[in-house]
């Protein structure tokens, strides 16, 4: 099993939300989307279990979402866990656990 604190989440989502800032990409509402993030890790090739491996740990998580959340930006959803869960609460979400570098990729995560 794997997971993040909730915590580290915002601090993973923190990084990402200024890099996509620095290519020019447009915040949707309060934040980027599930889509604005899978295309950012597209172009990047960026796998954030792989490749910001110390934010995860391999403890259970407490909470997991997945695309329920569809339409809400990570930075909302961030705050609702915020809201309901302590910091070192462990989530599991699945933008930044399954690998969204390629629709195989992306495939291979909901068998």
């Amino acid at each position: 099993a794997e997971s993040i604190t909730v915590s580290n989440l915002k601090k993973l989502y923190l990084t990402f939300e200024g890099q996509m800032r620095g290519l020019g990409m447009q915040e949707q509402g309060l934040g980027f989307s599930s889509e604005q993030l899978r295309e950012f890790f597209r172009a990047k090739g960026i796998f954030p279990r792989l490749h910001h491996n110390e934010y995860f740990s391999t403890e259970l998580p407490s909470v997991v979402l997945t695309y329920m959340w569809l339409g809400d930006s990570l930075n909302e959803v961030i705050n609702v866990l915020s809201n309901n869960f302590r910091p070192d609460d462990m989530v599991w979400i699945d933008i930044v656990f399954n690998d969204q570098r390629t629709d195989q990729e992306a495939m291979n995560a909901v068998r």
